[in-house]
């Protein structure tokens, strides 16, 4: 299956802008809101996003944050699982992450109901990266896009996406790597490949535009080869996170969503939201301005499958 019907969820307890993260992440800005209002309101963005996952018959977990943890309701930056025919050899990664501070939301309680819940019979353990001489990191599905039903997996190259660990990674759970660049307007590499691509079940939306002519069509090529169609999206499209979405499924299986935010939905082209519904059941539209204005981050980042 390529998307999943479980999400893991970490609730907000003290959201506010993480100046070490904004280093290389621009989507971020600072806030003249007070904690208390900050909190009131991503606590209400938050709740919405959940309410939306549960009408649709999609299984969530949740967790409350940490004080310590600003960021820690993008909680797909740390970890994935992955299954197999034989549910005792489920696969649990473990990555590690550049911003310090984020290092502390790869908790034992939530590790450990992952693994009891979803059968985790593997364990990948990569967080010893972070404390090396020479440091790489890998943000899990914040850096790497799975096509989980064609075995392949793709990186745009960045200093939280190591291609070293990436090859690594496919290796060990039997995907065929592509590794790309991909820039911004100001020739700045994109910090996270979910900002300009996420695939679905028979589609990807794409920003071919960041990617350099010298790559492209090697890149569209493969992605035509994994019978993928390709939903183009812009740098202007990108910066208001229409790359940054996820398709989710119910528990019965019988419907597929797309979620995004509702900033994102709104700058989607007609067209391209045509080309979508022909995978999906819904495109799913969340307000999260302020969680996108601060953190920098959207939906996508906000959900993490687990399988």
């Amino acid at each position: 299956m390529q998307s999943s019907n479980s999400i893991l969820l970490v609730k907000p307890v003290k959201f506010y802008f993480n100046e070490e993260a904004a280093r290389d992440n621009p989507y971020m800005s600072s806030t003249s809101l007070s904690q208390q209002e900050l909190n009131e309101v991503v606590t209400k963005e938050f709740d919405n996003l959940h309410k939306n996952l549960v009408e649709r018959d999609i299984e969530v977990t949740v967790f409350d944050s940490l004080e310590s943890t600003p960021e820690s309701l993008f909680c797909n930056n740390w970890n994935s699982t992955h299954s197999t025919k034989e549910t005792t050899e489920n696969t649990l990664v473990l990555y590690p992450v550049k911003v310090q501070n984020r290092r502390l939301e790869r908790r034992v309680d939530i590790i450990d109901c992952i693994k009891e819940k979803f059968k985790i019979g593997k364990v990948l353990d990569l967080s010893f990266h972070e404390n090396e001489a020479n440091p790489l990191y890998l943000e899990s599905t914040g850096s790497i896009i799975f096509n989980r039903l064609k075995k392949t997996a793709y990186l745009a190259l960045s200093e939280r996406s190591s291609e070293k660990l990436f090859n690594y990674v496919s290796e060990f759970l039997g995907y065929k790597p592509i590794s790309y660049h991909s820039f911004d307007k100001n020739g700045i590499p994109i910090y996270h490949t979910n900002c300009v691509m996420a695939i679905g079940t028979g589609y990807t939306v794409i920003c071919l535009e960041s990617i350099p002519l010298s790559e492209r069509n090697l890149l569209t090529d493969q992605l035509k080869k994994d019978g993928l169609e390709i939903i183009d999206i812009t740098l202007d499209q990108v910066s208001n996170f229409c790359g940054n979405c996820l398709e989710v499924t119910n528990s019965k299986r019988d419907k597929k969503f797309l979620f995004m935010s509702a900033r994102a939905k709104k700058n989607l082209r007609p067209s391209q939201i045509d080309q979508i519904l022909k995978y999906v059941n819904e495109i799913v539209g969340v307000d999260i301005e302020t969680i996108e204005n601060i953190g920098g981050g959207s939906v996508r980042c906000m959900l993490c499958e687990l399988y």
